[in-house]
């Protein structure tokens, strides 16, 4: 059986993303510094889909993540039933998968009034091209 980080390395799709978390406890992110994805595959939605994935838990602290710059990912496949298992998957979210290696900086970072205004913290990023 495929793992989640294989089938993201399916890259068939490049789209701007958005990436919703939640916390108990407030998270730092510092301007400039690399986004960790804690070395594992990551579900985001994408732009230009219909899409419907939301955070399964709401805590304290809601962190809303932004990449204007197409990345590149996989587009889950819902009428593949192995993936959609391994997944656990719904129809209709319209999820795309990020690879482990995929590397974003930091470009900014919402400060507390804008979460009192907002109700979350919006962290813009920008793809770490890969130096060959």
């Amino acid at each position: 059986m495929m793992t989640k980080n294989e089938i993201a390395q399916k890259i068939d799709f490049a789209d701007r993303l958005t990436r919703e978390i939640s916390s108990d406890c407030l998270l730092e992110f510092i301007e400039g510094e690399t986004y960790n994805n804690r070395g594992k595959a990551e579900s985001w939605c994408a732009a230009s889909l219909d899409s419907q994935f939301f955070i399964e838990i709401e805590r304290q602290y809601r962190y809303v993540f932004q990449c204007y710059d197409k990345v590149p990912c996989h587009k889950v496949d819902y009428n593949n039933d192995e993936e959609v298992e391994i997944l656990n998957a719904h129809e209709n979210e319209g999820e795309v998968l990020v690879p482990a290696n995929t590397k974003f900086r930091i470009v900014s970072v919402a400060t507390d009034e804008d979460f009192e205004e907002m109700g979350y913290y919006e962290i813009e990023l920008e793809l770490v091209e890969e130096e060959n």
